[in-house]
């Protein structure tokens, strides 16, 4: 049966998304719990990025598979579009960055490489093909999976497979999953629902067939090892947010937002807004709170900073917390996911990632932690723009 057309209304979560959000405070836990077994991911190879400029903000690395959808246009290539000078602010900035700064005192802000967000792996033509089934109506499909490949361990279960090669798919299809339960006796992969997309250099980021993450599209955006080993992160990073509103602009597609009698999802944060740290924030200067040995997690911080100011921020997904801001990073190994991150940063300062980017303003939750006007990212330094997509490819 041919995959049915995609439309803005296909390429939202289910209200089944958005349930498991909100039954999930707390999903973002302080706490990197690891399971009593994990699967050890493929290693990383040692990547050397060639880029190349290929239209205005948008730049390719050497392969496609090191970072998907770099050239989306208006959509998922959106997060790879430079801030152009002169963008204007958004009127309702200074009341959305407030509300942001009062979230991230009551409930400090996130890295998150665990439960919540996925590994991804490459499959190639050795690999199984697995059955896909979906409780929500999809129909269940067959596509090659790798050896030790499984979905994140949280409630969402999040998982992502590119196939570079797909036979019933085309070259550079992804299989996005939410909610995955693997069967290995029988190589089938049940999921709530599932999205297929074309991941490669002309791909927009939407699904052609199924769905994709809250904002609509695909998972770009993430923090990936191989870009924060090679020195910089070329792109807007995800941040999944407190989401009230159910506006979507551009490059969102959908909205997280379902009305409840706490969330009349007619306030100020919406998926799709797109927030600048000031070029005036000198990164250089910017600080950890902590001993960080060879200076790893000063330079990570000081590419999330530099990120923030020549890409931006994009809100992606809602977090399932009142107060909860989450920038996402590719699972980690030592939760069984893709990324060596503890291979890449130092220890993690009170198992926690995210005391790198937090400023002052998480004081006020109480943690204990030493923090002066240097340490983290200046969050209250952020704007957000009029708009999310600039000049298309």
């Amino acid at each position: 049966m041919p995959a049915p057309p995609f439309s803005a209304t296909a390429g939202r979560l289910l209200g089944a998304t958005v349930l498991g959000l909100l039954a999930l405070v707390g999903v973002y836990s302080a706490s990197r719990g690891k399971p009593a077994s994990s699967v050890h991911a493929p290693a990383q190879p040692v990547v050397v990025v060639a880029r190349s400029n290929v239209a205005p903000g948008c730049r390719l690395p050497a392969s496609p598979l090191l970072q998907p959808y770099r050239c989306g246009g208006r959509y998922a290539g959106a997060f790879n579009q430079a801030i152009p000078a002169g963008t204007p602010t958004a009127p309702q900035s200074a009341a959305i960055v407030a509300q942001m700064i009062s979230s991230m005192r009551q409930a400090r802000v996130v890295l998150d490489e665990n439960n919540s967000v996925p590994g991804v792996w490459v499959a190639s033509a050795s690999d199984p093909v697995w059955r896909v089934t979906s409780s929500t109506g999809l129909r269940t499909i067959r596509f090659r999976i790798p050896a030790g490949a499984r979905p994140a361990p949280g409630a969402d279960g999040p998982m992502v497979v590119d196939d570079p090669d797909s036979a019933t798919y085309g070259p550079d299809t992804e299989l996005r999953v939410y909610q995955g339960r693997m069967d290995v006796a029988t190589h089938t992969l049940s999921t709530t629902e599932y999205g297929l997309i074309h991941y490669g250099r002309n791909s927009d980021g939407r699904p052609f067939y199924g769905y994709g993450t809250g904002y609509g599209l695909s998972w770009a955006g993430l923090i990936r090892p191989w870009e924060v080993s090679n020195g910089a992160i070329d792109h807007a990073l995800r941040v999944a947010a407190p989401v009230d509103s159910s506006a979507h602009p551009l490059p969102a597609i959908s909205s997280d937002c379902r009305t409840s009698t706490s969330n009349p999802c007619n306030g100020l944060i919406a998926e799709g807004l797109r927030l600048q740290l000031s070029p005036s924030v000198d990164c250089a200067t910017r600080t950890v709170p902590f001993a960080d040995p060879g200076g790893l997690d000063t330079r990570f911080l000081d590419e999330i900073c530099r990120a923030l100011q020549v890409y931006g921020m994009i809100i992606v997904d809602g977090s399932g917390d009142p107060n909860q801001y989450v920038l996402e990073m590719e699972e980690g190994t030592e939760v069984g996911g893709t990324a060596p991150w503890d291979s890449i940063l130092n220890p993690p300062d009170q198992d926690l990632w995210g005391n790198i980017i937090r400023d002052v303003n998480a004081d006020a939750t109480g943690d204990g932690v030493s923090r002066n006007a240097s340490t983290g990212i200046p969050w209250n330094e952020l704007r957000v723009l009029s708009t999310g997509v600039f000049a298309s490819r």
